[in-house]
C-alpha cells in the first residue's frame, strides 16, 4: 500500500522503506534484482522499525541490500534446501551450489559468532568448520567486523551491472528521468508495459491479475500455468455454464507504455494456451491504441507458448504514436506474461542520449598501463 501511494522511481534508485510488518518477527525484506518489481515503484527494501538498530539487527539494512544485489544467505546450501538430495545442497564451497560463492564454506543457519557446535548433524555433516558467521549474509548480527567475501562482492557488482545494463537494455545515457535508459543501438527505444488493466474481476489472492503482465517477462517454465501472468481464468466461477470469454469479442487485457512512440514491432509473451484451443484461435485480435484515440486492429494472431509473438509494424500504416495495446482472447485459460513495444530507429525520445562509456581495467595491467575506455554502442571489448 505504501509503495503504491508513494510511487517512488525504482529504475534509478534503490528505495528503502520503514514499515511495520504483520509478521513481527520479520526484520526486513528485499526484492531480488531479477524480480519483475525490482525496477518499478514496487521494488526496493522494507525494514521493520521495531528491529532497526537494536542489538542483533544492526546490519539488517546491509543484509537486505545484499539480497537486492542478488546475494543469497551463506546457509542456503544447508538450511534452505528441500531435502538431502536437493541439487542446491552445498558439500564444499562452489560457484554452482549453495550461495554460489566459492569462498564461503557450507554452514547451517545459526546466530552465534562462531562455528556451530555439536548437534548440528545435517545430511551427513557432523561438524561445520571455518563457517562464514561474520559475513553480512549470515544471521549472526551481533558479530563484530561482519564482512562480505571477495566472491560475494564481485557477484554483487556483477548483479548491479546486470541490473543496470541488461534489464534496462539501454546503451545510451542522459538526464535522470529521461528515456535514455531504454534506448538501444540505432536509437531504438525498447519498453515493457508499465500499466495493465482488464474489465475482468481479479482473484482475491492477486494471482493472475493484470499487474502480473507489467514489466519484463518472468515466467520460468513456458507452456505451464504460472501465477506470474494475467489470465481471465482467475475470475471464472467454476460453476458458470456460459463461457467466461464469449464471442465475438471475448476477454481482453489492456497494457499501456510509459512513452508513446511510433512503433516498429510489438512482442507479446503468451506463455500458456488451453489444450482446447490451437495456436491460431487463442488470440482473436490485438489492437493498437493511439494518442489520437484510434484503435488499430491487427486481427487474429498465431501464438505459441514457448515462442514470443513478434509482430512487425508498418510505421506508415500506423501513422501516429501508440501508447498502449489491447489483447483479446476467447480462451479463458490463456496466460499473458509481458509485452514489449519497440520504436522505429532514430526515435526522437533517444535523440539527446549519449553512448555510455565503460572503463576496462585489468590485472596485470594493459601494456599501455592505462585503463581502456569503451564508448561504442556494441559495448564489446576484445583483450588482445
Amino acid at each position: 500500500m505504501c509503495k503504491n501511494i508513494l510511487k517512488l522511481d525504482g529504475s534509478t534508485h534503490l528505495n528503502i522503506f520503514f514499515a511495520n510488518s504483520s509478521e513481527e518477527e520479520l526484520a526486513g525484506v528485499a526484492t531480488w534484482p531479477w524480480d519483475k518489481e525490482a525496477l518499478m515503484h514496487l521494488g526496493g527494501i522494507v525494514l521493520n522499525p521495531s528491529f532497526y538498530g537494536i542489538p542483533g539487527h544492526t546490519h539488517t539494512m546491509i543484509h537486505e541490500i545484499g539480497h537486492s544485489l542478488g546475494l543469497y544467505h551463506v546457509f542456503r546450501g544447508i538450511s534452505e534446501i528441500l531435502s538431502c538430495s536437493d541439487p542446491c545442497m552445498e558439500t564444499e564451497p562452489s560457484f554452482e551450489t549453495g550461495d554460489l560463492c566459492s569462498d564461503t564454506n557450507p554452514a547451517p543457519k545459526h546466530k552465534l559468532c562462531g562455528d556451530p557446535g555439536p548437534g548440528n548433524d545435517t545430511c551427513g555433516f557432523h561438524s561445520f568448520l571455518n563457517t562464514p558467521f561474520s559475513n553480512f549474509m549470515s544471521y549472526a548480527g551481533l558479530c563484530v567486523g561482519s564482512d562480505l567475501s571477495l566472491v560475494k562482492i564481485r557477484k554483487g557488482k556483477f548483479s548491479l551491472a546486470f541490473k543496470n545494463a541488461t534489464l534496462r537494455a539501454g546503451c545510451l545515457r542522459g538526464e535522470v528521468g529521461s528515456a535514455c535508459d531504454l534506448c538501444a543501438e540505432g536509437r531504438v527505444l525498447v519498453q515493457y508495459a508499465f500499466s495493465a488493466s482488464s474489465p475482468m474481476p481479479c482473484d482475491p489472492s492477486g494471482h493472475w491479475s493484470p499487474r502480473e503482465a507489467e514489466g519484463h517477462p518472468d515466467v520460468e517454465q513456458p507452456c505451464k500455468s504460472s501465477v506470474r501472468t494475467w489470465s481471465p481464468n482467475s475470475a471464472v466461477n467454476q460453476h458458470t455454464v456460459p463461457p467466461a470469454c464469449p464471442e465475438p469479442q471475448g476477454c481482453y487485457l489492456q497494457l499501456e507504455f510509459r512513452y508513446p512512440l511510433t512503433p516498429e514491432s510489438l512482442t507479446v509473451w503468451v506463455t500458456f494456451v488451453s489444450p482446447d484451443w490451437d495456436s491460431s484461435g487463442a488470440v482473436n485480435d490485438i489492437k493498437l491504441l493511439t494518442i489520437s484515440g484510434k484503435n488499430i486492429s491487427l486481427g487474429p494472431q498465431n501464438v505459441f507458448c514457448d515462442i514470443p509473438l513478434t509482430i512487425k509494424l508498418d510505421a506508415g500504416q500506423v501513422g501516429e504514436e501508440v501508447y498502449g495495446i489491447q489483447i483479446y482472447t476467447l480462451d479463458e485459460h490463456l496466460e499473458i506474461d509481458a509485452a514489449m513495444l519497440s520504436s522505429v530507429p532514430h526515435s526522437t525520445l533517444c535523440a539527446d542520449c549519449k553512448p555510455i562509456q565503460y572503463k576496462v581495467v585489468r590485472d596485470p595491467p594493459f601494456q599501455s598501463g592505462s585503463p581502456v575506455v569503451i564508448s561504442n554502442l556494441s559495448r564489446r571489448f576484445v583483450d588482445t
